[in-house]
């Protein structure tokens, strides 16, 4: 038996146990195919980063279940590792060359600039991983994999080049999200969305450029800039003022070309003046018009077939194709070549209101550019092939389950709807592309290709595809494109485990078990390895998908360092302590907050809570104290089993069995939860919490500072306060895992124990000891010790003082409860229990009602009346409140529509019981004057 401290100092004991953790490389694998395996590979976070709410959170919850299931007797490995992060890692380098150079990556070349990225990658690439360790995960360190390493990088060439030869994969031209400031293609989630105030300008296009008064069509348009790329101007075909001008002509405003006026369902009549502009190479929405109607654009004829590019890289307006461009807005950047085309429409008369108008700008989330939808030469996956084993998996042969299943649609829905997947990005670090282009001495095929390539000399008339370079090579050159980072991210599951290998970790440990992350990647990352998996190892990537909420302000916004509103984890964990941050985590949950003090709060996402926090930083207390006040009680030098099937129920008080009825409710249900992969987290943690704090420390403990004083009881009242300690530690361990290793090191054991708390065995639940009529008898006494004291705390009556204590009830339950059971409530409130059947009032006296029975204190020589009545006044305003506020969502029918039958009936109980709660208060204020 070891001494332990009498406060608990968290950051202490943490930094203690992840030494020893480390050193002892308690968390390494080994691939033992003799024991059930389960996996979780973790989310990996980019070289770049910090560790945020998302990963502890997230990380928080993979622990839990990789400890739950390593003590219950399962191989595990919780692969770990980081993505290479292709532009953020770039644009760190970037940054940082030109701040202590003065120079661009163009200056120092491409073979350099990568050589300064892996550079910064060996210093500062591990800091996240460090980081996630402060939370005490149990991730296996000696197998950490980096994106860009030598077999993950020949685990992306492998899957390139066979679904090139399966022509999975192409190259075509289409619309993508482009950041003229990085001049590189994105995804997606790499584009942040606002609302703004904008404006949309009404412009007329003209029957007659020399005479506008002639007429035309007025079409509304939020970039007037890109007129000049217009090809048609489109209208519904139902919209009676314009179905009559389908196949005429209108001039394009400032140059001399005609487009023809087209129809199409897609406009909506309702939209600015109910007539579009056309500009297929610079909005997704008109190319998607532009190849819908071809051939209606041909039919008719326009100034340029099939569509004009003027617009560059960067941004900035360039007559590509000659049709006549303004020189003054030549080469000038995009919002500027804005401001001079309307200053030009109005200056001829072409320009006829301009509105406010309310509309989404999207932005590049690392520079915070303004994307520009941009044409461009790009690798693509053809993605219906893959997406229909992808929805077959879920949908009709059920191997992949969601968590919440809710996300099972946003998922299908993804995949049934889905566009082929732009696979390539224009930056220098990541998987470069494993095409090579053959050089020529002529031209044939040189196109803008060979610009991009930055050699207008060469071009490139056979192309080579393959997992190493040509042999001769000195006659090719490379696609300097690199691959888009979540296709490197989703060969995760397998990559990470050797394959193209089959190494006895991919055979041991995949398919993995869960994966716990966010739902804003369902789409670009959890669809992604479902399909890669299929393909390349003919196997799903994991069996449950866990989505967890997205942790948000105390206001409800999403935290944003840009915002200056993000909250540091690493910050949090300094004052409060990890086990404290991750029981928090852990009570949130897959469902959302649930304060375990306060049960029914929950939602789709988490709230920041500070003070919950600082509950369960005295939560963590609650259980040192408690564990050093058994310590203390036990025999010194005598070694102790936590077997409670040697206990004799015939010898035990009604408050041991309690106890153990509780303990062992507690432990089988915990085990049912997790066993049947609920994932309750938020119920699992208010088990744990008012099992620890109020059944055992508050009241258990303080019955058995009584009963270690009797020489007949205290022997078994020491083996249950030990039994019941060692058993909650090792429920706790997998959220709480650093106080409960120190806790479990210091406890005497006969048993063979292993040193480390994680390589215990789960305790199991016993259902002898489960008595629901006992519990329900002394519940009932635990209440009403519980109002007892309540009304000596409020009163302010001192505990030298015994009071006098009257109850009365005529229920029958409650009656023999009390006979057998009251002295409990004597010596836990410091009183004389006298049982009636019939109330009989006495003044000055305070009470109050526990169900059926009513409490009497006389008051006489107790207390102050004028302060209790105050205290009572108070008390009943109080009521009242509660009882209007449920009331008003009795009166509120929308909640009465809408809400369950059970949350209506429960609003019901709750004001019946507020009206009993007043009516007795109201007595209470009778007996005092």
């Amino acid at each position: 038996m070891q001494e332990i401290n009498k406060a608990y100092n968290p950051k202490e004991v943490e930094e203690k146990w992840l030494r020893i953790w480390l050193e002892n490389k308690l968390f390494k694998s080994t691939p033992d195919s003799n024991k059930e395996s389960f996996s979780i590979t973790l989310p990996p976070p980019n070289v770049t980063g910090n560790l945020h709410m998302g990963h502890a959170f997230g990380n928080t919850i993979q622990d839990v279940l990789i400890r739950y299931n390593k003590m219950s007797g399962k191989n595990v490995l919780w692969q770990g590792g980081t993505d290479h992060a292709g532009i953020g890692t770039q644009v760190v380098v970037e940054k940082d060359l030109s701040k202590k150079e003065k120079k661009r990556k163009e200056d120092i070349g491409r073979e350099e600039f990568l050589k300064r990225i892996w550079q910064w990658k060996e210093k500062n690439g591990n800091e996240i991983i460090e980081q996630i360790k402060k939370l005490g995960c149990y991730m296996d360190y000696d197998r950490l994999v980096f994106t860009m390493d030598e077999n993950y990088t020949k685990a992306i060439r492998k899957v390139f080049v066979e679904l090139y030869n399966k022509k999975l994969i192409y190259r075509g031209k289409r619309i993508v999200n482009w950041c003229p400031k990085c001049t590189t293609s994105l995804s997606d989630l790499e584009v942040e969305s606002e609302e703004i105030k904008g404006k949309l300008y009404h412009i007329l296009y003209p029957f007659d450029l020399k005479d506008i008064s002639k007429g035309g069509i007025t079409v509304a348009t939020t970039r007037p800039e890109t007129l000049f790329g217009d090809i048609s101007v489109c209208i519904n075909p139902n919209d009676g003022r314009y179905k009559k001008l389908v196949g005429k002509h209108v001039y394009l405003p400032l140059i001399n070309k005609t487009i023809p006026i087209i129809s199409d369902e897609i406009i909506k009549m309702d939209f600015g003046t109910g007539a579009v502009k056309t500009t297929p190479a610079h909005d997704a929405n008109d190319h998607e018009i532009f190849n819908n109607n071809k051939d209606q654009i041909e039919k008719y004829g326009t100034h340029f077939f099939p569509y004009p590019v003027i617009m560059d890289a960067k941004g900035k307006i360039q007559d590509l194709n000659n049709i006549g461009i303004p020189d003054e807005i030549k080469g000038i950047e995009r919002f500027k070549a804005r401001e001079i085309t309307v200053q030009k429409l109005e200056e001829f008369g072409f320009l006829k209101k301009i509105e406010e108008y309310d509309q989404t700008q999207d932005k590049h989330d690392r520079c915070g550019t303004i994307i520009e939808p941009y044409l461009s030469d790009q690798w693509y996956v053809k993605m219906e092939p893959l997406a229909k084993k992808a929805i077959e998996v879920v949908e009709k042969d059920k191997k992949i389950k969601f968590i919440p299943e809710r996300y099972t649609d946003h998922y299908l829905n993804w995949l049934k709807n889905i566009k082929d997947w732009c696979i390539s990005r224009q930056l220098w670090w990541g998987h470069q592309i494993p095409v090579w282009y053959k050089k020529s001495v002529d031209r044939k095929k040189a196109g803008d290709r060979s610009q991009e390539l930055g050699d207008s000399h060469q071009s490139f008339e056979d192309i080579y595809v393959g997992e190493d370079p040509p042999k001769d090579i000195e006659n090719y050159v490379q696609d300097p494109d690199v691959l888009d980072t979540w296709f490197s991210s989703a060969l995760w599951p397998f990559a990470t485990l050797g394959w193209p290998q089959n190494t006895d970790y991919l055979k041991t440990f995949y398919p993995t078990s869960v994966l716990a992350t966010a739902r804003e990647i369902i789409n670009l990352w959890v669809s992604r390895m479902v399909f890669m998996g299929l393909e390349f190892v003919k196997d799903i990537p994991f069996k449950e998908v866990l989505i967890h909420p997205v942790i948000q302000t105390p206001d409800g916004k999403r935290m944003s360092k840009s915002k200056g509103n993000a909250i540091d984890p690493l910050e949090m964990i300094d004052k409060y302590g990890a086990d404290a941050n991750r029981f928090w985590y852990f009570s949130v949950g897959i469902t959302g907050n649930q304060d375990v003090r306060f049960p029914g709060r929950k939602g789709k996402d988490g709230k920041w809570e500070s003070d919950t926090l600082e509950q369960y930083k005295r939560f963590a207390n609650k259980l040192w104290n408690a564990s050093r006040f058994v310590l203390q009680n036990l025999e010194e030098n005598k070694k102790y089993n936590s077997d409670l099937s040697e206990l004799n129920l015939g010898h035990l008080t009604i408050p041991d069995r309690w106890i153990l009825h509780n303990y062992n409710e507690l432990v089988i249900r915990i085990s049912n939860d997790f066993s049947h992969t609920r994932y309750n987290f938020s119920e699992i943690s208010k088990w744990l919490y008012r099992f620890i704090w109020d059944e055992f420390c508050d009241w258990y403990i303080e019955i058995a500072k009584q009963q270690l004083s009797n020489a007949d009881l205290k022997e078994n009242t020491q083996k249950i306060l030990y039994s019941v300690i060692h058993g909650i530690i090792r429920l706790l361990h997998p959220v709480m895992p650093f106080i409960t290793e120190e806790l479990w090191n210091a406890l005497p054991k006969v048993e063979l124990d292993n040193r480390f708390i994680v390589e215990a065995s789960l305790p199991i639940g016993d259902s002898k000891f489960i008595d629901d009529s006992l519990y329900s008898r002394f519940s009932y006494i635990i209440d009403t010790t519980r109002e007892i004291r309540n009304q000596r705390q409020m009163l302010g009556i001192p505990w030298v003082k015994e009071m006098d204590v009257r109850l009365y009830t005529q229920n029958k339950f409650e009656k023999e409860a009390l006979v057998k059971l009251s002295s409990y409530i004597e010596s836990l409130t410091k009183s004389q229990v006298t049982l009636l059947n019939d109330f009989e009032p006495i003044k000055p006296s305070t009470g109050a009602l526990v169900r059926d029975t009513r409490i009497l204190i006389p008051l006489t020589g107790l207390v102050d009346l004028d302060n209790m009545l105050n205290a009572l006044n108070k008390k009943k305003l109080q009521y009242q409140k509660d009882k209007e506020s449920q009331e008003s969502k009795l009166r509120n029918t929308n909640f009465i529509s809408n809400a369950p039958q059970d949350k209506i009936e429960e609003v019901k109980a709750r004001v019946n019981e507020l009206e009993n709660q007043i009516k007795t208060i109201e007595e209470q204020i009778e007996l005092l004057k």
